[in-house]
Formats: structure tokens, sequence, C-alpha cells
């Protein structure tokens, strides 16, 4: 409950005074705006749970500032008030997207009970939406493991594969990604490169073990396709060496990891449009630096 942020919404200033003292003894946070517009500034500069607002105001009105909040992306739970309540009024603000409609004046278990509720469902609401995303997440990797048949006669066919250390974990189903790695190689691969984001990326053939960290950086824009960024480093490197050796499979993994760490620095692909042949050699060299003892 000290966590639940309420904005109570009126041109009146007892109404305001009245409800943040009420407010506030049952542990709520309150913030409070004389109109529509003054409420819209308070919601860019933090997020509220609820909002409590009087139907009729001077400038925008309730339904006006429920209209507004339905253009965002997260709209906290409305309750309406009013002193001119009509049955038209009612229906077109539950319909727009009020959680709740009160008359003045109120008794203040009803505005308790009200607020209470909304916060509930609020709880409610967002507890689905986490449960979505997990059951979500969940389909993903019950499609890969379904299709574990086809995954296992394409990987017999290939002589490396590069994973993420999740996708060899539900793939292989064990936790323990050398097994998960053994396992990818008995199917036919000649070698394995289990990513591990930020930790790095391992190299695993039949013989050996090559576990590589990442190249450190301080700060992050954006970790979208460093894996491909990885994956493009460590062919590109086997490619111009024009040669399969265990040396250059090191070097590859290295090279795919400086890929990895420049990639990440901005945003989308743009750090990669200004970088050099220099760039990524000299960040190679600090690399293997850096790891030497």
């Amino acid at each position: 409950m000290a966590n639940d942020k309420i904005l109570v919404v009126d041109d009146e200033d007892s109404m305001c005074n009245f409800l943040s003292i009420m407010l506030k003894k049952e542990g709520y946070q309150i913030t409070t705006a004389h109109s529509g517009e003054e409420a819209l500034k308070k919601l860019d500069k933090a997020a509220h749970d609820v909002v409590i607002s009087d139907l009729k105001m001077k400038g925008m009105n309730g339904l006006g500032l429920i209209d507004e909040l339905n253009k965002r992306e997260s709209v906290p739970f409305v309750i309406i008030m009013t002193a001119f309540a009509t049955i038209e009024s009612a229906i077109e603000a539950l319909k727009k997207g009020a959680f709740d409609y009160i008359t003045k004046p109120f008794k203040v278990d009803e505005i308790k009970l009200a607020v209470a509720r909304a916060l509930e469902q609020r709880r409610i609401r967002s507890e689905n939406v986490y449960l979505k995303k997990q059951l979500h997440k969940k389909e993903a990797f019950g499609d890969i493991i379904g299709k574990s048949d086809a995954i296992m006669e394409v990987l017999s066919q290939v002589n490396g594969a590069v994973l993420n250390d999740e996708e060899v974990r539900h793939l292989c189903d064990t936790t323990n990604i050398i097994t998960g790695a053994r396992m990818i190689m008995d199917w036919g691969t000649d070698f394995v490169i289990v990513k591990k984001g930020e930790h790095g990326a391992t190299l695993f053939t039949e013989d050996a073990i090559f576990p590589t960290c990442s190249f450190p950086l301080e700060e992050i824009s954006d970790p979208t396709g460093a894996g491909d960024s990885f994956a493009g480093g460590f062919m590109g490197h086997i490619a111009r060496r024009g040669d399969l050796s265990w040396q250059a499979f090191k070097e590859a993994v290295i090279y795919g990891n400086i890929m990895g760490s420049y990639v990440v620095e901005e945003f989308s692909v743009e750090r990669l449009l200004s970088l050099t042949i220099d760039d990524i050699e000299g960040r190679y060299r600090t690399y293997r630096e850096m790891v030497q003892f």
C-alpha cells in the first residue's frame, strides 16, 4: 500500500485537501492537481496507479482527461466523482473506461472502498500481463522442444551450431551447458558455441573446451543484436583465415565477442556502420592483453 500512488484532480482546493488527508491516513502516496491539464503534466513526471477526478472542471473535464489517458501506453484506473450526477454522464464515463462513478456528497468509506477495489483490479491486471508473457516464453520454448526431431536432423547436417545458454538448456533438457553441448555434438556437429550474454561464450569440440569472457563495458545502450553480431564476427574471421584449425576457431570466438561488444554501444546497427577494421583489431589486441596472465 505504501507504494500505491493516487492522483486527486479537482478544481476545488477543499476537495483536494480533504481527499489528500483522508487517503494519506490510509497509507497511500497522494498527488493533487486542479485541472485536467495539470493532471496530465503530473502524470508525465510520475506514473500513478489510480486517478480520482471531478467530472466538471474548468478547461479539460473528467471525461476529457479519460480520453487523453486512453491515448497513453500505461493507463491508470480512473474514478469519476461529481455533484451533478446523471445516468447519461455515468454511462458515458464508464464507456470511456472509468473504473467507478461516485456522486457527491459521498461517504468516506465509499471512496476508500472504490480506491481499494481499483488497486486490486490493477494488481490483477498487472499479474495477468506478467503471466501472459511467461506463458508466451514457455510456449516459445515448447515449440523448440516439440520440434526437436527436426532440429536434430538439421544439426546432423551442419558443421557447427551457435546457441545461447537458455536454448541449450531447453533443447537438451539439462541445466548443464557442458552436458548440453556434448549432446548437440552427438547429433552430428563438429563444434558448438554457447553464448552467455554478458558472461561471454564457450567453444566446445569433441576434445577441447575454450571458455571466454565478454569484453568489459561500462555502458550498454542496446543489447539487441549482440548474438547475431557475435556469429557474424566468428564466421567472418573463419572466412578470412581460410582454415578450420583450433587456433583459428579460438581467435574467431574472440572476434565474435569483440563484434558483440561494439553493437551494444549504440542502438540497432548504428555502431557497426561507423566501425573500421582498425577499431576491431585495436579492441582485439586490448582483449588479448587483458586476459593474459
